[in-house]
């Protein structure tokens, strides 16, 4: 048996709507765009690091997603370069979207480094090609936009700067989901996350002239999938966003797709284009949701699976949460998330005795290797250490109402030797608490 394979597509996601929205045909108030700040990332595997002198040189991450390529003289002696992946707080429900944290972090270089981004189809779910561009967090969360080489021939994003810090890939106007894992009925607050003029990644308000080059925005279409879709107007008759209702009953998942277009948002800069900046004409964008009645998905080391239905199981044992999803109905395999407490927040994975602790375990199926967020040092000691990931329990409700929550972060393989043996694990999941 294996572990159940589900191909799940990748999905624009983002914060809880910032601005207020009536239904459709009203007029509307909105408060100027807030600049979207996160937490920092918090480290994942495969970081590789390489020391570079006057001379100049290159690191290429482990996955071979990202480049930094130092010219000579940027530092005037050897320093250790390095490329640490981290989890992507800008996109805290697709944690399967790279980020990375590039070091010397802080450091001011001499001459601009060159930092060179990978992007593939998946990367333009939610936006479009010619929005692509690459941003960097601040020391006080916001995200900002560099000016970004497009090269579509090669499928790059390129930038240069005379810093580093957190950085990743996303799109300057793109589609965010509230909640994109939906049980039947549920709904999904869809708007637009876009670059302002200052060039600061930011949930578009309504006001008149931050939609000042747009000349259309609109036209919000459900391409696949059952269910309804509600249209939300602002200022000049543009319609800003939409309010997807799953179906009232289902049987097994259904993958749903929204659709928008715009049309004259020319807010990207890239020195490649003429005169610095893209002009983009009609792009269509399109935001992707999972309904079921009950669901755990994520990715173990690049693979996706999923659980679904009476595989997922939620319940309550005093002060601790316990979810299990196990594939017992042919799909084979388990993951299990123990948390020891009885409400919500973000708890850090270690010994589950302790209260506000976390563990999460899979077992894989028969030969195939099992993993835990904790493993035992080698030498004499052997002291057991934790993985630093937390879970989230963003919703623990009364028995019979939906329980979500989520997981990235580092597991260890299990097999009675010693050492940190690490791979990738993200998890979200959307299930009816049952006790």
């Amino acid at each position: 048996m294996d572990l159940k394979k589900v191909l799940l597509i990748a999905t624009i996601s983002g914060s809880v709507l910032a601005t207020a929205c009536k239904k459709s045909g009203g007029d509307q108030q909105s408060a100027p765009s807030e600049p979207i700040k996160t937490a920092k990332g918090t480290l994942k595997a495969g970081l590789i690091t390489k020391s570079i002198g006057p001379a100049g040189g290159e690191l290429v991450s482990t996955d071979g997603n990202i480049r930094i390529i130092v010219p000579p003289n940027a530092v005037q002696s050897n320093t250790e370069f390095g490329i640490q992946p981290i989890t992507n707080t800008l996109y805290d429900e697709a944690p399967s979207k790279a980020a990375y944290r590039l070091l010397p972090e802080g450091k001011q270089f001499a001459q601009p480094v060159k930092i060179v981004l990978k992007y593939d189809e998946s990367d333009l779910e939610g936006t479009a090609e010619d929005f692509l561009a690459i941003a960097w967090q601040k020391d006080d969360g916001t995200w900002k936009l560099e000016p970004t080489r497009l090269d579509k021939q090669a499928n790059t994003l390129t930038v240069e700067s005379t810093h580093f810090s957190d950085w990743t890939q996303t799109g300057g106007f793109e589609l965010r989901v509230d909640h994109k894992d939906l049980r039947p009925k549920e709904q999904a607050n869809i708007r637009v996350f876009a670059a302002t003029d200052d060039d600061l990644l930011a949930t578009l308000s309504l006001k008149d002239e931050e939609l000042e080059n747009i000349t259309h925005m609109g036209n919000w279409t459900l391409l696949k999938g059952s269910g309804s879709l509600e249209k939300i107007t602002g200022n000049k008759g543009f319609e800003t966003a939409a309010i997807y209702t799953a179906p009232s009953s289902i049987n097994g998942i259904e993958m749903v797709e929204v659709s928008m277009q715009v049309e004259g948002f020319n807010q990207i800069k890239d020195p490649s284009s003429p005169d610095g900046v893209r002009h983009t004409g009609k792009m269509i964008l399109v935001a992707y949701l999972t309904v079921s009645n009950n669901m755990l998905i994520g990715k173990l080391d690049g693979i996706d699976f999923g659980f679904f239905g009476d595989e997922v199981v939620a319940t309550g044992l005093g002060n601790t949460i316990a979810i299990r999803a196990s594939g017992e109905n042919g799909a084979g395999g388990e993951i299990t998330i123990v948390v020891s407490t009885a409400g919500t927040g973000y708890f850090p994975c270690g010994p589950i005795y302790v209260p506000g602790k976390a563990a999460v375990n899979v077992y894989s199926p028969a030969g195939g290797p099992n993993y835990a967020t904790s493993y035992f040092e080698c030498g004499q000691a052997g002291e057991l250490k934790f993985t630093n990931s937390t879970v989230e329990i963003s919703k623990w409700p009364t028995v019979g109402q939906a329980t979500l929550g989520s997981f990235s972060g580092l597991v260890y393989v299990q097999d009675g030797q010693c050492g940190a043996r690490s791979k990738n694990l993200e998890l979200r999941f959307n299930i009816i608490r049952s006790a």
